[in-house]
């Protein structure tokens, strides 16, 4: 061990805080003046940042536009995907062949005949 504690140069680190930091064993059987971290502190803090990021990852879903062909499809796409809170809004357009088909906004209107 003497050969890998002088590998580290003049830093404090030593192979003594590598064998702390992989220990096993119970914390009463540590060995003294070690600090209580190891390996499975560093597990147990993964394991919630991934729980959290999973929990709020249900909220980020980039499918936020989808079209139906009529109002009474896209009621009942709605009903479903309300029972899992994903469902924000539908936007209907009614009489839709009187609208300006030369919109100069991001929504471009067409009608069935594809003007």
């Amino acid at each position: 061990m003497n050969f890998m504690d002088n590998s580290f140069g003049d830093s404090n680190f030593t192979t003594k805080d590598i064998l702390n930091f992989l220990y096993n064993g119970p914390e009463e059987w540590r060995e003294p003046g070690m600090p209580n971290f190891d390996w499975r502190n560093i597990f147990t803090i993964a394991d919630q940042m991934i729980r959290m990021f999973n929990q709020y990852g249900e909220c980020i879903n980039l499918d936020k536009f989808v079209g139906y062909t009529d109002e009474s499809q896209m009621t009942h796409q709605a009903l479903y995907l309300l029972e899992e809170n994903k469902f924000w809004a539908g936007v209907v357009f009614m009489d839709s062949v009187s609208v300006d088909h030369k919109c100069t906004s991001a929504c471009q209107v067409q009608d069935s005949d594809g003007h």
